[in-house]
């Protein structure tokens, strides 16, 4: 009579009861099922018999089953991603698992098969979602303000956009104030903006770059607009001698879809006291000095100044961005006799 016989082995880590498939003879081998000590695994392990005791002699022949943790690599969508069973498969089965949870915005299923604790993809039938869009749909954000997304002209509640379309949709509904279009997109299931062509007011945080040389001197600075937010189109004045001392007139900075610029061709260099320019009366070359600092502007001086009291009339002076010059019609009188020269009288003095 065969007495069944009880046999407490190990299979990876794990410990339990098995039994013999069929009766063994005294000194021989036999096959004893692996579920039984570990459920992970089907098949059957070797056990030998003698003197009605089992001893445990090879694992070889149980199989590792795929558990719900299990990971293969699958394609999708043009991107590698990870995909588990939906339910533990034994080795040599087939299992599945749906598309949307390892690749959200896909649908259909994924065909998994398990080969000894290796999970692999047979195939797969994964197609991307269309976009919906309602009346709350929102997918629009830039500065911290976002906005309802529109895509045709439809005027029904509810609209299906096919993935891989795109549109356009103009920045100034997003936020009012900018320029340029946001580039739309449906990716499977998913409304992609692009507005990194939106621009238009300039914020403060970032000014103007203005620069102004002087005489051996340079002033740079950064300029900005004194509120928060200067609209696309804008401008604002300063006044170069805010910048450089020596300069008369206006700088103009302006906004530009986005970006702060500075002009400063509205700036003109004066001539500083003591600045010298030449004279000649009768062949004689007299230096002349600006008594103090000259404006960009003609300036009308009398002789008398430069070249003592025996002359009279006016020096017209022409000062123009740092050249100090002079365009000077003189009457020259002489105790003798009086002789009237009429002369243009050029002189220079540029640092």
């Amino acid at each position: 009579m065969w007495v069944s016989l009880s046999l407490n082995a190990s299979l990876d880590g794990s410990w339990g009861f098995t039994n013999p498939v069929a009766q063994i003879d005294s000194n021989s081998t036999g096959l004893a099922a692996c579920n039984s000590v570990n459920y992970m695994y089907t098949g059957f392990m070797t056990v030998y018999c003698y003197a009605a005791r089992l001893t445990q002699v090879a694992t070889t022949g149980c199989l590792k089953s795929c558990s719900t943790t299990t990971t293969s690599d699958v394609l999708i969508g043009g991107q590698v991603r990870s995909v588990s069973p939906a339910q533990l498969i034994v080795h040599g089965s087939q299992g599945s698992q749906i598309c949307s949870l390892p690749a959200p915005g896909y649908s259909g299923t994924i065909t998994l098969q398990c080969k000894d604790g290796t999970l692999e993809v047979n195939s797969t039938s994964c197609s991307p979602d269309p976009c919906v869009l309602t009346e709350e749909t929102t997918g629009l954000n830039h500065s911290n303000h976002s906005s309802s997304v529109s895509y045709s002209n439809n005027s029904n509640n509810t609209q299906v956009i096919p993935h891989g379309s795109t549109w356009l949709q103009d920045c100034s509904v997003m936020m009012p104030g900018y320029f340029g279009d946001v580039h739309m997109q449906c990716f499977a299931g998913q409304i992609l903006a692009n507005s990194s062509a939106c621009a238009g007011p300039c914020d403060n945080a970032t000014g103007a770059h203005a620069v102004l040389v002087g005489f051996n001197t340079s002033a740079t600075t950064e300029l900005h607009p004194a509120s928060w937010e200067m609209a696309h189109g804008d401008f604002f004045p300063t006044l170069c001698s805010s910048l450089h001392q020596l300069y008369d007139g206006t700088i103009n900075v302006s906004c530009s879809l986005g970006v702060l610029s500075a002009n400063t061709s509205g700036c003109d260099l004066a001539c500083p006291r003591l600045l010298k320019t030449y004279l000649t009366v009768t062949g004689v070359s007299h230096a002349v000095e600006a008594p103090s600092r000259m404006p960009t502007v003609q300036a009308k001086l009398s002789t008398a100044m430069f070249l003592g009291q025996s002359t009279q009339g006016t020096c017209h002076f022409n000062v123009t961005k740092a050249i100090f010059q002079s365009h000077s019609t003189l009457a020259v009188l002489h105790v003798e006799h009086e002789v009237t020269l009429v002369s243009l009288l050029r002189g220079r003095a540029v640092l």
